[in-house]
């Protein structure tokens, strides 16, 4: 899939690994910066999503998304994220998402509220 972010903010809180670890899949275990897990709310615009050589869907394709990760290792210690919420406005593509990429997407209600340059 294609898209783009706008309105970007990262917030990530320090937290226990053993906290974590207890709540991963097996096979996954957390990556640590610092001895800490870190824990991140990023909150942004998703924009234009779309499957590649075709349009974005103008309603559909753009929505606020907030997700709750941590960041990880696999069984062969390759990074990734894992995903503990991942919330956007739209049904559809939560439909769409939790169907064909087996993606834990929720359909909730939020806004972005922009002034004088503060998200």
């Amino acid at each position: 899939m294609l898209q783009s972010w706008r309105r970007l903010t990262y917030v990530h809180w320090p937290v226990d690994p053993e906290q974590v670890d207890r709540n991963l899949p097996p096979g996954v275990t957390v990556d640590t910066s610092g001895g800490a897990a870190w824990i991140g709310l990023v909150a942004f615009e998703m924009q234009r999503i779309r499957i590649p050589r075709t349009p974005a869907i103008p309603y559909f394709g753009t929505f606020p998304e907030t997700n709750v990760r941590t960041y990880v290792r696999d069984s062969s210690g390759r990074p990734g994220v894992w995903f503990d919420s991942l919330d956007i406005t739209r049904l559809l593509p939560v439909a769409v998402a939790r169907t064909a990429y087996r993606l834990p997407y929720m359909w909730a209600n939020m806004t972005i509220q922009e002034a004088g340059g503060v998200i």
